[in-house]
């Protein structure tokens, strides 16, 4: 019995890994993130442990205390949430770019490259300092990103990028904010 090995398959998909770029989190990012989401989740849990009434009692959700410390413990719980479902994993390839959620691999969006008319360099800041930022710029409005704050291999899938590059944009802080949160960029 022999086992026949298809050798082209095999070259086509070990070149495909090579060209393909895919991102790794810095360690600093995926620390902010675990100990937000596990301080939010103790902070829940103490909250819900420490104020609400006997739980022998019947009814014990009737009492307005306890479904007020519910929401609360709910909405600290989400806010600890939402960092760890930002984290998304970048596959570049030399025509697709591949946002996949972290927690959710089957959220994958995947775009064709030639649907951002261009790329800008931002150099963001935050509390943690100024970091360097890629922002992809659709229809002049920002439509995606990444940064070297979240991944430490951004210069390699800085230059994986098959598109057009427009030079750095010098934003202010409240700038950028603004083109986050859907402003066009050619109107500030």
């Amino acid at each position: 019995m022999t086992i026949s090995i298809d050798i082209d398959a095999i070259y086509i998909n070990v070149l495909f890994h090579l060209i393909m770029v895919t991102s790794t989190f810095t360690l600093k990012y995926r620390a902010m993130v675990f100990s937000v989401f596990s301080l939010s989740f103790v902070l829940a849990i103490l909250l819900l442990l420490m104020t609400s009434p006997n739980i022998m009692e019947p009814e014990f959700w009737n009492d307005s205390q306890s479904i007020l410390t519910f929401f609360l413990s709910a909405a600290i719980l989400f806010c600890g949430c939402l960092p760890l479902l930002k984290m998304k994993i970048i596959s570049i390839d030399s025509q697709y770019i591949a946002f996949k959620n972290y927690l959710f691999s089957s959220n994958t969006k995947e775009v064709y490259l030639k649907t951002y008319d261009h790329y800008n360099v931002v150099h963001e800041e935050s509390e943690n300092g100024i970091f360097e930022a890629v922002w992809f710029i659709k229809d002049g409005k920002l439509a995606d990103s990444f940064s070297t704050y979240q991944y430490s291999n951004y210069n390699a899938l800085k230059s994986a990028l098959n598109l057009s590059h427009k030079g750095e944009l010098d934003l202010s802080p409240l700038k950028q904010f603004l083109v986050r949160c859907g402003k066009k960029i050619q109107s500030i």
